[in-house]
Parts: C-alpha cells; sequence; structure tokens
C-alpha cells in the first residue's frame, strides 16, 4: 500500500533519479515506482510528495530557507553562536571543505544533520510524513513547528532529512520535468490537471493508465486551441513590428473566451440563464478586460466554468487575475455559493455590490447609492475656493464641475427627491458665498437660477429635468437598437418599446423599470412621448392606432375613437394593416361590423386621410425627435422641451447681452444681480429682516467703503446700501477713484474720517453713550393692560438670556405715576445706576442686571433714549429732535429708576459741574474725538452718533445712526500667550479641537522660565481653517484627555476648575506647546472664571508665533502693568477700589438665577393666630405665599392663568397692580 511505503524507498528513488543521466531510465523508474509500490490505486499520498508545488490541499508551511535555520537550531537545542548554528545561518556560503553545498540549504542542513542523526533509517511511512507535515502547515505558532521538526529529526536520518527539506521549501530538483511525471502517471493527468487544477482529483480520476478519461471539460477547448495559438502568435509578431493594430490585439486574443463558451453550449456542457418570458439566453458579457460569466447555478456549471478558465490561459499565455475575481449566486445557500467560489479560486461576491460605478442589487431610491456623489459635491466645496472665487468663479465651477459629476449615476436612475434637494442645497449655499455650516442670503429664487441665460438665468441644470432627459435616452435606444441583447433582454423580462409606453407599473417590475416607464408615460404636452413622432418605412415597427405617425398630434385611437372600438387590429402594426399589390399598398382593415348610414363620411374621410400614406417595402420604420432639426433625440434638445413646460419666461434681451459681453465674469455675474434688482441694497436687506445699514449711504457713497463697521462686516460678503439712482453710485469712475484714494489711509484714523464726513454732512449731530444690556420697548396703556415689557429674545440682544421680568414688573407703579400720557411705547434699556458713584456701573455690570438685584447700592432704572408711539399717533417719521421734545413732555424722570436720555435735559440733570455729559449735541469733529476718548476712558461700551433729522427704522434707523466702539478701530493690544488647553468643536469641527485655552507665565524671577502657567482666557476665532489644522495637527501628540474630576490638571498649569474653564485636553508640556498672539479691546474683565486677575473680553487669535520660544510668552505681571497703564483704567480703578474691597467676594458657586417656590393659600385659611408658634425648621425659608384676598370660585384655567401673571413679582420688593387680586407674603419676614 501507498501509505505503508517506507520514506527510505522514496528518498532512494529522489536520490537515483537525481545522479542518472538518462531522461527515459528516469520515466523508467517512476514507472516502475508507481507500479510496485502504488498497488492500492491511492496514489495521492506519494503524488503530493513527488509534486509539492502542485499540491492545493495542503497550506503553504510559512518556511524559507532563513527562518526554517532558526528553527532547525532551536530544535536541534544548539547555541547561536556555535559553528553549526553559524553554519546554518550563513548556508548561503557554504562550507571551506564544501564549496558545492553553498546556496544549496538542504545539502547544508543534511551535513549539520549528519553528525547527530547518523545514517540509519528511522523508519517514517509516507502516511506518517504526510500526517508530520500537515500539522506543519497548520501550526499556528513558532513553538508548534519547532515540536514538529523535532519529532521530524528524531525519525529520520540525515540524508531523508534532506530530502523533506526540500519538499518543505518546495525545491525538489530531480532533473524531471512534472510533465514527464504526469505522462508516466497516466496520458489524461495532465490535461485533466490543467483544467481542474486539482491533484487530488486527477488520482482519484485516473486509476487505470490504460483507461483514457473522458470528461468533457478536457475537451472543451480543443475545438478552438489551434486557432487561439496561431492568434497568440501573429498578435505576438504584430507587436513586434509596430502595426497600428496592435493596441487592439488584447481584444482580439480575449475573444477566446467567447469562443470557448460557445463550444461548451453546443455541446450542452454549459446552462445558459434564460430571462424573461422569451427565455433569453445570456451567458458571457465582455466590457474592456471584464468578463462576466452567467448561467444556471449548478455544479456543472462551476466545474465547465473553470475548465474554460484553465484551457483560456494555457492557450492564450495570459493570466486571470484571481484576486480581483468574484463569484455570486442567488437562489442558493451561502455555503454552497462559498463552495462554489473556492472551487473557482474566487473571492464570494456579496450581493449588492457595484460595478463600473453602477449599484446592482439595490434599490436606485436607497440614500447609500447617492451617498458617494453627496461626498463628491461636498469635496468641491473647499473653503479656500469659497474665499478666493467671485461669484462668476462659483458659477463656472458649478456650471463645469458640480453639474457634470453625477451624470453618470442620473443617466441610469431617476434621482430621489431628497437627493435633489441635498445637492441644491449645496449648489445654492456654493453660489452665494456661503457652505455647509454658513448660510447666506439666496437672493435669486432657484428655478429662476436654473433657467437658460437667455431667459435670466444661470445656465446651471435643473437635476430632475435634466435627470428625465438623460433617462428618455433608454427609450430612444431600445427602439432603434432592437436586435441588441440588452434589449432584447428588456422586450423578454418587461415588454421592451410598447410596454415602456403603455405598460402598467406592478410589483414585480424593478424600480429601475418604473422609472422609465413613469418618464415616458407623462402627459403633458411637454412630455418626452408627445414629441416622439415615427417616419413610416415598412410598418413593422408602428402601430397603425396607438402610434403617432401621421401630421398631427393625435393617434388615430384619439382622432377616431368610434372606428378604434369597431377595429379587431387593435394592437396590429401598419403592414399587417393591407398589403402590396405589385407596387401600390392597398389597405385592409377589418371591422367588427358593417357601418351605420351617420358613419359614412367618418370612414370616408379616415380612409381619404390614411391613403396619403406611402409604405416602402425595403426602408425602416424610423423614430425621430420632433424638437431637434435632424429628427435625433439629444440631452439638450429633451431638456430645453421639458425646462420650457409650463414655463412662461421669454427671452430677456438685457440678459443676453449681458452674457455675449467680453468682460470678466464677475462684472457680469454682479451685472446679472444688478438687473435682477438682487444686490445687497439697504431695501433688499430690510425685505429679508436683515437689513445692515449705513447712516451715510443716501448722501455719501463713499462712506459706505470708510465706515469701519462696515469694513468689519465685508469679510461677511454684506455690501453697504447702493441706490441705483444716487448721483454718487459706485460704478461711476471719479467716486472709485475717491474711495481707492482714501482707503490707502491709516486704519487707525478710519472713525475719525468717518465722524468727519458725518459731522459736515448733517448740521446737529447728537452723541450719547452707547450702552450695552437688556434692549426693549416699554409699552405703556393704562386704561387696558397697564404696562408691558417686551424683549426681544430673538434677536439676541441679552447675550446670557436672563428673565428680567421680576425688576421691570417691579417698576409697575413708577411707570404708571411718571409716563403722563395713557398709551405711548419707548424705545430703551435696563441698566446698573451706581448710587454710591452717582453714574452709570462699569461696562460688564449691566450684563449682570439679572444677578445683581440684591446689590443695596445698585438701582436699575429704565434709560429711555427714543419715543416711538403717542396715544394713537406713530412718531417713527418724525425727527429724532421732534421725538425728544415730545419724550421731555411726556416722562417725568425719576432719579435711578426711570431717566431719559436727551442733550441739556434727563440723566445730564445729575452730573456735577466738570464731570462730561452722558449726551450732547456736536459741533465738529473735535468734540467727537473728545468725547470718544472720554468713554474709553471711562471703560464704557462706545458712543453713537445720531443725526437730528433722523426717522426711527428698526434696525436701520433711517441710515443716520453711526456707531463706534474701541474694536472697530482695532484699539486693542497684542498679547503673547501660551496654549495650555484644547476645546473640542461641534458640527463640522467635532471630534477636534477648535478653541485653545491660553494661560500667563509666573516667572519666579525676572530673566528667567517661568515655571508655572495660569489660565488667562479662552479662544477661538481668527485663524483660518488651514491655519487651525496646522496648530492642532503640531500640538495632537502632545494632547492628553482632562478626566475630571478623576485626574488633576498638570502641575505646571494654575486653573480654578471652573466648568466653563475645564478643557478637554491638556498640553502635557509647556515646552512642546505654541504662542498665540492674541488681540482684543483694550477693556479688561475681572475674572470669576480664570486663574488670572483680569481676562478679556472678545479675544481673537491674530497670528501664530512659531518664531518665539515657549518661554518667551507673556507673564502675569506685565499684562497687570499693562492694564493699568492702558486708557480706562486708573480712574475707575480709583472710583471702584474702596467699594471692591469692602464688598464681600461673591463665591464660584454662585447661585444666580435661583428660582424660587411659590405656594398658593386661601386667606381664609390664615385666620388662626399662629403668633405663638416657634419655627423649628427652615422648611419654607426663601419661599413666596401668594395669599388669595377674596376666597372666590375660581375654575383652575383661569386660577393658573393670574397665578402665572403674578408670579414674575414675587420678590423681596414687590409693587402690585391695584386690581390684583393676590397679596403676598415672605415666608420669615
Amino acid at each position: 500500500m501507498t501509505e505503508q511505503t517506507k520514506l527510505s524507498v522514496l528518498c532512494s528513488l529522489f536520490t537515483w533519479t537525481q545522479r542518472s543521466k538518462s531522461a527515459a531510465k528516469k520515466r523508467a523508474k517512476f514507472r516502475k515506482f508507481l507500479d510496485a509500490f502504488c498497488t492500492d490505486h491511492n496514489f495521492f499520498p506519494a503524488v503530493r510528495l513527488l509534486l509539492p508545488n502542485l499540491d492545493r490541499e495542503r497550506g503553504s508551511y510559512g518556511l524559507k530557507e532563513s527562518v526554517l535555520a532558526t528553527s532547525l537550531i532551536d530544535a536541534l537545542g544548539i547555541s547561536r553562536d556555535s559553528p553549526d548554528a553559524l553554519r546554518l545561518l550563513n548556508w548561503r556560503k557554504g562550507g571551506a571543505a564544501t564549496g558545492p553545498t553553498a546556496g544549496n540549504f538542504a545539502l547544508v542542513a543534511s551535513e549539520v544533520l549528519q553528525r547527530r542523526q547518523g545514517t540509519a533509517s528511522g523508519g517514517l511511512t509516507i502516511r506518517e510524513l504526510n500526517e508530520l507535515l500537515d500539522r506543519l502547515a497548520s501550526a499556528e505558532n513558532r513553538a508548534e513547528k519547532i515540536l514538529v521538526l523535532s519529532t521530524l529529526i528524531q525519525k529520520t536520518n540525515a540524508q531523508e532529512m534532506k530530502w523533506i527539506i526540500m519538499i518543505i521549501l518546495k525545491d525538489l530538483k530531480l532533473g524531471i520535468s512534472e510533465k514527464s511525471i504526469f505522462h508516466e502517471f497516466h496520458p489524461d493527468a495532465e490535461d485533466l490537471f490543467n483544467v481542474t487544477c486539482d491533484l487530488k482529483l486527477v488520482c482519484e480520476k485516473l486509476r487505470d493508465r490504460n483507461q483514457r478519461h473522458k470528461r468533457q471539460d478536457i475537451e472543451v477547448g480543443k475545438a478552438v486551441r489551434p486557432q487561439l495559438a496561431k492568434r497568440v502568435a501573429n498578435a505576438t509578431e504584430a507587436w513586434k513590428k509596430g502595426d497600428p493594430l496592435a493596441p487592439l490585439l488584447f481584444n482580439i486574443v480575449v475573444e477566446g473566451l467567447t469562443g470557448l463558451m460557445r463550444t461548451a453550449i453546443s455541446k450542452n456542457m454549459f446552462s445558459s440563464y434564460q430571462v424573461g418570458s422569451q427565455k433569453e439566453d445570456v451567458n458571457i458579457l465582455q466590457y474592456a478586460d471584464d468578463t462576466l460569466f452567467f448561467g444556471a447555478v449548478t455544479t456543472d456549471n462551476v466545474r465547465v466554468l473553470k475548465s474554460i478558465l484553465r484551457c483560456f490561459e494555457m492557450v492564450s499565455g495570459l493570466k486571470i487575475n484571481y484576486a480581483k475575481s468574484h463569484c455570486g449566486c442567488i437562489g442558493k445557500s451561502e455555503g454552497w455559493c462559498r463552495d462554489a467560489a473556492q472551487f473557482l479560486n474566487y473571492s464570494q461576491l456579496d450581493i449588492p455590490f457595484s460595478y463600473l460605478g453602477i449599484p446592482v442589487g439595490t434599490s436606485s431610491k436607497s440614500w447609500s447609492v447617492w451617498q458617494p456623489i453627496i461626498r463628491k459635491f461636498e469635496a468641491k466645496l473647499a473653503k479656500w475656493k469659497q474665499r478666493c472665487l467671485s461669484m462668476g468663479g462659483r458659477i463656472t465651477l458649478i456650471n463645469s464641475g458640480l453639474t457634470a459629476l453625477p451624470i453618470y449615476l442620473l443617466s441610469f436612475f431617476r434621482i430621489p427627491k431628497k437627493v435633489v434637494h441635498k445637492i441644491v442645497s449645496i449648489q445654492r449655499n456654493f453660489l452665494w458665498g456661503g457652505g455647509i455650516e454658513a448660510n447666506k442670503i439666496p437672493w435669486v429664487n432657484w428655478d429662476t437660477v436654473c433657467l437658460p441665460k437667455n431667459k435670466g438665468g444661470l445656465g446651471i441644470k435643473d437635476l430632475i429635468k435634466f435627470n428625465e432627459a438623460l433617462l428618455g435616452k433608454w427609450g430612444w435606444e431600445l427602439v432603434n437598437n432592437q436586435n441588441q441583447l440588452w434589449a432584447r433582454i428588456l422586450l423578454s423580462k418587461y415588454g421592451g418599446w410598447n410596454a415602456l409606453l403603455f405598460g402598467r407599473n406592478s410589483g414585480d417590475l424593478s424600480h429601475w423599470w418604473k422609472d422609465l416607464e413613469t418618464v415616458f408615460q407623462q402627459q403633458d404636452s411637454n412630455s418626452i412621448n408627445n414629441n416622439l413622432r415615427w417616419k413610416v418605412g415598412n410598418g413593422v415597427k408602428i402601430r397603425f392606432w396607438k402610434d403617432k405617425w401621421r401630421d398631427d398630434d393625435l393617434t388615430l385611437q384619439d382622432k377616431y375613437p368610434t372606428l378604434y372600438q369597431m377595429s379587431t387590429q387593435q394592437n396590429s402594426p401598419i403592414n399587417l394593416m393591407g398589403h402590396f399589390v405589385e407596387d401600390r399598398w392597398d389597405w385592409k382593415i377589418n371591422w367588427r361590423r358593417n357601418f351605420f348610414d351617420h358613419q359614412i363620411d367618418m370612414v370616408a374621410a379616415f380612409m381619404a386621410e390614411i391613403d396619403d400614406v406611402h409604405i416602402h417595402r425595403s426602408s425602416m420604420d424610423i423614430l425621430t425627435w420632433r424638437d431637434d432639426p435632424s429628427g435625433s433625440y439629444s440631452t439638450k434638445s429633451v431638456y430645453n422641451l421639458l425646462k420650457d413646460a409650463g414655463n412662461i419666461v421669454t427671452e430677456d434681451s438685457a440678459s443676453k447681452i449681458i452674457w455675449n459681453l467680453k468682460i470678466p465674469p464677475r462684472a457680469i455675474a454682479f451685472s446679472w444681480r444688478l438687473f435682477q434688482n438682487r444686490l445687497p441694497t439697504k431695501a433688499n436687506l430690510r425685505r429679508r429682516m436683515s437689513a445692515m445699514s449705513c447712516s451715510l449711504a443716501p448722501k455719501l457713497g463713499v462712506y459706505g467703503y470708510l465706515s469701519p463697521y462696515l469694513i468689519s462686516v465685508r469679510s461677511l460678503n454684506l455690501i453697504p446700501s447702493i441706490h441705483r439712482v444716487t448721483t454718487d453710485h459706485l460704478l461711476q469712475p471719479k467716486l472709485w477713484s475717491r474711495i481707492m484714494h482714501v482707503s490707502v489711509s491709516f486704519m487707525g484714523r478710519m472713525w475719525l474720517l468717518s465722524a468727519n464726513l458725518m459731522v459736515t454732512a448733517f448740521k446737529f449731530i447728537k452723541m450719547e453713550l452707547k450702552y450695552i444690556s437688556s434692549q426693549g420697548k416699554c409699552h405703556h396703556n393704562v386704561t387696558q393692560y397697564g404696562f408691558l415689557f417686551v424683549f426681544p429674545w430673538v434677536f439676541h440682544l441679552p447675550w446670557n438670556f436672563i428673565d428680567h421680568s421680576e425688576y421691570a414688573h417691579a417698576m409697575s407703579e413708577i411707570i404708571i405715576q411718571n409716563v403722563l400720557v395713557d398709551r405711548c411705547i419707548l424705545d430703551g434699556e435696563m441698566l446698573v445706576w451706581d448710587t454710591s458713584l452717582k453714574r452709570f456701573a462699569e461696562f460688564g455690570s449691566n450684563q449682570e442686571i439679572g444677578t445683581s438685584f440684591l446689590d443695596a447700592v445698585m438701582l436699575y432704572p429704565y434709560v429711555a433714549f427714543d419715543i416711538l408711539y403717542f396715544g394713537d399717533t406713530s412718531l417713527i417719521h418724525q425727527t429724532l429732535k421732534e421725538r425728544h421734545e415730545i419724550l421731555c413732555k411726556i416722562v417725568r424722570p425719576v432719579k435711578g429708576r426711570l431717566e431719559i436720555l436727551v442733550p441739556n435735559a434727563g440723566i445730564n440733570s445729575h452730573i456735577s459741574s466738570g464731570e462730561p455729559c452722558w449726551s450732547f449735541i456736536a459741533h465738529n469733529v473735535d468734540e467727537v474725538e473728545r468725547f470718544f476718548k472720554e468713554t474709553i476712558e471711562n471703560r464704557d461700551e462706545g458712543i453713537v452718533l445720531k443725526d437730528h433729522s433722523s426717522k426711527w427704522e428698526p434696525s436701520d434707523r433711517s441710515g443716520k445712526w453711526l456707531k463706534l466702539k474701541p474694536e472697530y478701530i482695532q484699539a486693542g493690544s497684542d498679547l503673547d500667550v501660551l496654549i495650555i488647553g484644547g476645546y473640542y468643536g461641534s458640527g463640522r469641527r467635532g471630534g477636534e479641537v477648535a478653541q485653545f485655552l491660553v494661560g500667563l507665565a509666573e516667572r519666579p524671577s525676572p530673566n528667567t522660565h517661568p515655571k508655572q502657567f495660569i489660565s488667562f482666557c479662552r479662544v477661538g476665532t481668527g485663524l483660518s481653517d488651514d491655519e487651525l489644522d496646522a496648530v492642532v495637527t503640531k500640538l495632537k501628540p502632545y494632547f492628553r484627555k482632562y478626566e475630571y474630576p478623576k485626574k488633576r490638571p498638570p502641575s505646571f498649569y494654575q486653573v480654578t476648575n471652573h466648568s466653563k474653564e475645564r478643557p478637554d485636553v491638556w498640553v502635557d508640556s509647556p515646552e512642546k506647546s505654541i504662542i498665540l498672539s492674541i488681540t482684543s479691546d483694550i477693556r479688561t474683565i475681572e475674572s470669576e472664571v480664570f486663574s488670572a486677575p483680569y481676562s478679556l473680553r472678545f479675544p481673537r487669535i491674530d497670528r501664530v508665533r512659531y518664531d518665539k520660544a515657549w518661554y518667551e510668552c507673556l507673564d502675569v505681571q506685565s499684562f497687570i502693568e499693562l492694564v493699568h497703564s492702558s486708557n480706562g483704567t486708573t480712574q475707575r480703578d480709583t472710583e471702584y477700589g474702596s467699594k471692591q474691597d469692602s464688598k464681600p467676594k461673591r463665591s464660584k458657586s454662585s447661585t444666580r438665577g435661583e428660582k424660587k417656590n411659590l405656594s398658593i393659600v386661601p386667606s381664609h385659611l390664615i385666620q388662626t393666630d399662629v403668633s405663638s408658634i416657634k419655627g423649628g425648621s427652615l422648611i419654607f425659608s426663601n419661599m413666596m405665599f401668594c395669599i388669595l384676598k377674596n376666597l372666590v370660585s375660581y375654575y383652575l384655567i383661569k386660577l393658573s392663568d393670574e397665578v402665572f401673571e403674578e408670579m414674575s413679582n414675587a420678590r423681596e420688593v414687590l409693587l402690585a397692580k391695584a386690581n390684583s387680586p393676590f397679596n403676598y407674603m415672605k415666608a420669615g419676614s
């Protein structure tokens, strides 16, 4: 038996064969070995050792010479420094006395092993050797491999081990070819192996060499093998000679696969896949160097397919790329598919999959199908393109690039509406200068944008119409290529062209075909179907009654419905509706019955109409497209037709002229917007509730380019108002030259130039302080509502959204008594009045009104600076001077509670002699400059310049108000601070650091490196995306996650651990960090969040200081000196110094916004005297009780409404209305 044959016998065969010089003797020796020892017809155990390179049953050993050398050293247990170990490791050099062994690892190993094993055979059998080799191939770690090698060394001698090593390395050099071994084994062995690549199958099937094998897969390639071999030879020769057809020779060679498939089908060896009701055979498709096989899911098909591929490799000399080949099946188990793929040496194909960019096996309505297109669109929207491209450039990019991206997919599938909305959103944002996360005003309706340029649009494709035009191409190609395979498949499966026009959607149809039917079955006049016309040839394709082949737009079915119902040939083509008599066509129409007398005339008209048609025997019927002069279907003409459907817009001569001008695209885009009246003028901005006003635009067009405020917003693409009829138009050359001349002026003085222009333009300019607090309108109506404070939350004026209803309602009595009219609307702000200093509190305190009401020295007046409504009269169209006169007459100021801000009256009456006013009339620019400097010195918000003739308009102030704030003139200082931590962003910056925590250095002594850094402020704006990414990339290796409160901050950072300060990551060492230069306005605020004594308001990164080392950042002492030396610190520090020292410092964990509980108790339940009862706990402390004065019956809803109306009055100081049914009492008072 083969398996029981000793290994020594096989090794003797190897040795004799290697030494023999005669090929015939070698073959005879192998034949004798097989006849003598392989008597049980189980040749595989021996043959797999004879041909180790072809054995696919056993996996790879994973052992090369170097790895095998170290494994043998460990298996022998010898030292790595011993001579034998060095001999194995340096096997390429060989020994000094055995030069021929150099480069042969098996011989070197045999010499080393001979000194330890000897020459006695270990008695190992072929079966035992195969088992050990299987264990060696399946070993998962090095220890198991060493164990197997040790076993082999123990059971063999050095000579046997030499041949085993050659088998492991698959380097068995016997001096006889594989073809000769196969031939001695069986005459058909080589052919069978070539088509199966299975050595075990060859040994099982070919047991008797005298019996020839008749397997069909061996015969598959014989019919085309000579032709293919000759074609390959000619191809090689042509390639060498430079034949111009040489590039096509590859495709010619691959045609051999089709010949092999035809041979297999003709001999009934391969079963094709049959499609549809007409059983259309599909077996092979080829595109470029791709080949797709289709067939019935059977085991025989899999085997024949492997035979075809193997024969093609042998004959053509080309190789199948199995790494890129896939096998999939439908209707079989996953295990069957996996076995088939493994047999073909393919990878298993997962369904659904994508081929040539088209998803197969999934619904076209799935979001995953369109997600790659969405990602490509978003990838095009790079920020640098938005910043660098003008609107003209963006239009060009959309038309040339963005719309072209999805054309391939749009030509296959109908695009879902949700995908259209997403793509249009991306295009719209990109067009108007926005982005995925930055919305801009879409100035022109998107339907107008998608109009052709000669009709006032930008020519951007309407995706839905464009998609329909592309899909219509399928129907056109289907009717004109009915003999092609794909058209026959659609005919067999769906019914072809006729089903496309008149078929009904059913559940067994694919989504793709349903979408095509939807496109072609639209019935409006501008649909694709209604613009196709047949040109009659032989009448084979045209249906007599149902197709449009006459000159009019009606089918005969629609024009003669009665005759259609009487016909027995309703679905017949024209060629079956008559016959030729010699060369003349004679109509033969079959009717169900005879005609009535009143139908004779109709039949006569019908026959007269069709008699004009000429039928041509030799001509084919041709489908034509009516809207193209050539009669051919083109996507452009169909798109224009669909776009004109329901659109009454005619050609715009002005637009046509604009787009033909030889001017830059940005100028064309500007002119287009100008003619559309979609420039960001004041009126257009106001219409969109986002007006960005400019006080000098009506009179001085130049001001729009000099205003420091508008300079700051110009980067947002919000341009000042441009009046098309003004004499100072932007496009006038004289004004433009003035703008360009002035815009090179020093930016720090730009605010003064703006103020100078304003003072020059208007006779009287009122100046007043600019306050920041909670702005609101006071609506006063005594007869109906008492009063009402309305705070415009949606405009985000109160930054922290503090509820101000408590102190607003507390002023009820003051408003009622001191507003001397029944009805009015006041415009003003709630501020903080310091009674000890007799002035408004420092900027920053006004923001804390909601948390400052417990301070005894602070009052909270409502400061009115305008009046909008008086009695039954609106005052917004009157001048500011007139409104101030009315305001002084109807409002009686109450010091510290109700004030008016007008020149020479109101709050100015509280000012001592020599102190600056809060509001006065300026006559020249020097007064403006002096007042502005005093504002900075006093650390106020800024100033507002108002024209006395201005009208009141929301957010616009009629264009005659000008705000001046320190940040507008870039009056801040540059501070070099060190990054000590980072905060993760959200949205587009989600998962990445988007803001930084920066710190100041604390130096133990001058001119020394700092040992500690204290937190200073949080900053994130000012850098571009690329600059921010560069900083984050440099610091990312040194970021350490802050796990609060498990871990403490690094010891060299001093922080407060306030919730607003706590970063997401720390920089693990200051030496690894980067210095930022940050700017802010010149005012600082006392820091409660950060460790530094002061922090900055609205800090902004100016630049990254890569030129500075970490220890060169600003230290705390230098910053404090800078604060005290800046404008606006000395005066206020002196005023507030003593008071701040005496005031108790508020805890970090302030009870800001703490809610008070409110209970409702009927008054008759508190008649009992409870004065003798002593409280045992503070359970009712900090609670307000609302007590009903008169016990009456209340519905629950009414009671709730009145309680909630009065709840806002539940404060320590309460002023109730005269008609209120509630009294209040504080617990414990």
